[in-house]
């Protein structure tokens, strides 16, 4: 059967009937101007430059390796899917799997910007205004707007099973948008194509 919000490189929140046409224009615009100040801007890092070591003394990167199996889940939502693979390792080695009981309320309408949530194993209502939306399933993700713009959520997000879910806080995500310039003209190009879609839906 079908995912009820698309095919496999189209499964974020903002894809569903959660958002009305306008919310979903006005939540990308917010979404594409953070990314564009950010990947037309990139801070250097001293932190990733090139470095050398001695054999056997392993570079920080080495220490912070990804899981593979995280790596792949997130290679095929449309945000990553287009990155290499230094870089989709990099957003990986901050990503962690959490585990949600059944009827805790992950995100809240109006509520501060924590992450990024993709969906592993499991079910999660949403409401928006109080209005019940389709359920989010295993592939589905939300979160990335406010993870990219830091701005209220959009919907209220509860577990509706028990829940697991691979997380990216904002604050382990921004340093990589500016060290990464990769990431952000990724997750640009992403979010204006999303922006065409709805003013030519």
């Amino acid at each position: 059967m079908a995912p009820p919000y698309g095919g496999r490189q189209h499964r974020g929140l903002l894809h569903s009937p959660v958002c009305l046409a306008g919310q979903r224009t006005a939540l990308i615009e917010s979404a594409v101007g953070a990314l564009v100040g950010r990947s037309l801007t990139p801070i250097p890092s001293a932190r990733y430059m090139p470095t050398l070591k001695a054999p056997g003394c392993p570079l920080q990167e080495d220490l912070m390796a990804a899981d593979p199996s995280v790596t792949t889940e997130l290679s095929h939502t449309d945000l990553f899917s287009n990155l290499s693979k230094r870089a989709l390792q990099r957003v990986a080695s901050q990503a962690q799997v959490v585990e949600h009981a059944a009827g805790k309320e992950i995100t809240e309408q109006g509520g501060g910007a924590m992450g990024f949530h993709l969906i592993k194993s499991g079910t999660a209502s949403v409401s928006v205004n109080g209005a019940e939306r389709p359920d989010l399933g295993p592939g589905h993700y939300f979160g990335e707007i406010s993870l990219i713009d830091g701005k209220p959520r959009s919907a209220t997000v509860t577990a509706k099973t028990d829940l697991t879910t691979i997380s990216l806080v904002s604050w382990a995500f921004k340093p990589i948008l500016d060290e990464e310039p990769e990431v952000a003209k990724g997750l640009l190009t992403v979010m204006c194509a999303r922006l065409r879609a709805v003013e030519h839906g």
